[in-house]
Order: C-alpha cells, then structure tokens, then sequence
C-alpha cells in the first residue's frame, strides 16, 4: 500500500528543542491582552474581559502558575463546598443528566476552570457513559476521582481507574474469573488509555486480563476476591511475573510508548488538532513527562509556558468543542442561562459531560464542525445571549455607549481566535443596527452571527 504523504503544519516548521523553551516577552512580541486571552482560552473555558486585562499586566509565568494552582481564597472555599453539596445531593437523587448540568455550572462559575477543564480531558480520556451506568453516584465518585487526581502522576489515576466502580461495570470487567477473564479492560487499558495501537499484540491483552481477574464491586466500592485471583505466571509488554492489578498497570505505565501517547493526546487538547502521534514535538515532550514521573501540571506548565503555544499560528489551531464553547460564552460575557438547558443543546451537538458516546470518548478536531453543527452552534450562541440574563453591566468596556463598531471589535479580541476582516466586522455592525428592539437582542443577533465564522469556530 502505498503511503500518504502529509501536508507540512505549522508546527513543522518548530525545531523541538526551541519550541518547548520558554517564551519571553520582548519589545516585538509582548505578554498583552490577545495573548492573555489565548492563554485563558486553551487553558481554561475563557475568561471575561476584565479577568484578561487583569492578567495582561501581570508578569505572564504568574498567570500560568495560578491556572495550576488551587484556588486558596475564602470565597473559593465557599464556592467549592457549596457546589460540592449540590453535586452530592444530584448524585444521591440518581439523575445523571441533572448531575452533568451541574458539571456544567461548575465549569461556568468555578474559580478553578483549568482544572476543571482538565478533569473534563481525562473524563474523555476514562471514557465512561452514564447511559450504561445506572448509579449516578458512582458517576459522581469518578468525577471526584479524576478531579483529585487531574493533575498529578499518571500513574495514579490509572491505578485509580483500574479499581473504579463505574469503569468495571462501563466495561462489563466486574466479574473477571481466573476460569473465563474478561479481556475488555485489558483490550482499553492499553488501546485507549495508556499505550495506544500498535504497541502491545492480542497475546498481551489475554495475558493481562488474567492479573485483573477477581476484581469485583460490593456495596458501590471495589472489591478484590482472591480466591477469583489468577495466580499464575504472566507474561505481556516488558513484564514477566505473577502480576496482580497495581502491578499491572504499573508494567503497563512504565512502558515507553506511555509518555508519548499521554503527551499526544494532551498536545491535541491544548495544542493542535491535528499533531501526529510520533511527531518529534511529542517525542521530545514525553521525555520531560517521563523524567518528572509523568505529573501532569508539570508538563502543562511547559505547554503553556512554551514558545511554540504562544506562537501566532497556534491561535486557532484547534476546533472549539461544544462544551468549549458553551461555557466560554457563558464566562466571557458574564451571562447567566439555565444549565439543563445547556445540557440539552449539548447533547444535540454532541458532547454532553458523562455521556461520551463510546470508550474512545469524543473525537474532537473537525469532525465536531458540519453543516448540521455549524447551524445548531450559531442557534446556541443566539440563544445564550438572547435568553439568558445579562449583569446590569456587560462586560465590556464600551457596553452600553451604542458605539457597535467599537463593540464588535470587542467582542472579536475576546472571543475570537483570530482576527475577522474588517469588511466582516463591519457586516456584524450593520446586524446590529438593523436589529429592532433592546441591545441584548442586538448583542444576541451578533454573536449568532459571529458564530458562523471559521475565526470564532476555532480556538
């Protein structure tokens, strides 16, 4: 067969060693606001206009440090707590749909959106659907699960995952005997969340299903039958012995094609759509993930601190997601809208939290843009903005002062990945003004608009 060549990328043209060096501001290429607002973009779910002016005119390694940290003030504390109850008594009321609204009102409002935007990354990586999980508790406890863990060694949330409630009962692997294992966890323990294809053979999976047999739940809590236990011999990967399930996923981890499938697909979530698995940017990243015992925010803190991330061709290098975009807008503009109403326009355009549609979770990239999508994300904007409730202030420096050429023009920086044609700006100036009525229909009437431009698809 004869082998496709692919067209160079931007990212090409990057020396590896360079473009993961920190970037520095100078005279020519200064920390301002668009960068500010691509960092809050990708990092997070965006951010409103005065966050990001906030943070253009602190040193740019302070903001990146704060998007890793915990939110230490009372008022996140009290946000935390509460949300958290809120969370729990969903949970406990067994409506999984009610639970992802929540989730969703957590990523609009928490002072945190970073980490929640990477529990969400590894929510899609663990793939596990509440469609075939009938106990939304158990949703509920992953969630917290991966939230804890977002942002430490992968290692941990594997052995996590390998012992979760929700993911044994996903993939049918809660009552694996040593007479008949259950080879599913094993097939996307390797496939899906630590190896990817081409790095293990049919062999491997039935060798390692047999170290993850006697795993079972009892009262909503994994449990381990030892007297289902095979204890025999395993051989699989690099790993010869009587592998039990930690000793599993640890053989499983310390492989050397795991870095560089972890880096890639972060890379792809926070970078690029379409980097190539073994392209020499990710080659080169998953040594640093490898020699910092692959914990997560260190890495993160590379990405977002590199000059290839703030590069001007990394802006729009990515397809926003529905969720992207949803919450963005909700943040950006400060505008509250009923959640379960978010969740609904959502799941019609694909992607609603805690139901992915598979074990490989979303795709992401250009599939999520089609004809049908593109009309269903401009109705969604329009409606964000022309049903939901705006503060007594926008926030917008020239809300409010009927200047809709100026007001365009804001709502591009913050919005936008990329600039919009002047000739553009000015048609979404003219729908405001021959939009009748109040300024929140005009506003309504331009974001809808705005929305079915490639400038605003894209992040």
């Amino acid at each position: 067969m004869m082998n496709v060549r692919r067209e160079p990328e931007w990212f090409d043209l990057w020396d590896p060693q360079d473009a993961w060096q920190p970037w520095e501001p100078s005279k020519t290429d200064r920390w301002d606001f668009a960068k500010t607002a691509h960092l809050h973009r990708r990092a997070g779910f965006a951010s409103s206009w005065n966050v990001v002016q906030e943070d253009a005119k602190r040193p740019h390694v302070e903001v990146i440090q704060g998007l890793l940290a915990d939110e230490d003030s009372e008022d996140a504390a009290r946000i935390r707590e509460a949300d958290q109850n809120t969370g729990q008594i969903l949970a406990a009321a067994g409506d999984s749909r009610r639970l992802a609204a929540w989730w969703l009102l957590r990523m609009v409002h928490s002072p945190e959106p970073a980490l929640e935007r990477l529990t969400l990354f590894w929510h899609g990586h663990f793939a596990t659907s509440a469609e075939k999980v009938p106990e939304t508790n158990l949703m509920w406890r992953q969630y917290l699960s991966l939230r804890r863990l977002a942002r430490g060694p992968f290692r941990d949330l594997v052995q996590e995952i390998a012992r979760d409630p929700a993911m044994l009962i996903y993939l049918d692997a809660r009552d694996s005997r040593k007479a008949k294992p259950n080879e599913n966890f094993a097939r996307e323990v390797m496939e899906l969340f630590c190896l990817g294809t081409g790095n293990y053979t049919e062999k491997d999976i039935r060798e390692l299903a047999r170290a993850f047999t006697g795993g079972g739940i009892r009262n909503g809590k994994f449990h381990d039958n030892r007297y289902q236990f095979d204890q025999g011999e395993k051989a699989f990967l690099d790993y010869r012995g009587p592998a039990n399930r930690s000793q599993a996923i640890d053989a499983i981890v310390n492989h050397s094609a795991c870095a560089r499938f972890i880096v890639w697909k972060l890379l792809r979530y926070y970078v690029a759509d379409e980097i190539p698995r073994e392209h020499a940017l990710v080659t080169h990243l998953a040594t640093v993930y490898q020699d910092n015992n692959l914990t997560t925010s260190v890495l993160l803190k590379q990405i977002w601190s590199s000059r290839l991330f703030f590069a001007e061709a990394c802006r729009g290098a990515r397809v926003q997601s529905p969720v992207e975009m949803g919450v963005g807008l909700l943040r950006t503009l400060g505008i509250s809208f009923p959640m379960e109403a978010l969740a609904d326009e959502l799941r019609e355009l694909g992607q609603l939290p805690l139901f992915p549609p598979s074990v490989k979770g979303w795709d992401g990239g250009a599939p999520w843009i089609d004809v049908r999508t593109a009309i269903l994300r401009s109705n969604l904007a329009y409606r964000i903005v022309r049903e939901g409730r705006l503060d007594s202030q926008l926030q917008l420096p020239s809300w409010g002062r009927n200047d809709w050429a100026v007001i365009v023009g804001e709502l591009i920086q913050l919005i936008c990945a990329q600039p919009v044609p002047a000739e553009l700006q000015n048609s979404l100036k003219q729908v405001a003004e021959q939009t009748k009525d109040d300024d929140q229909r005009r506003l309504a009437a331009v974001i809808g608009s705005l929305a079915t431009l490639p400038e605003f698809l894209v992040c």
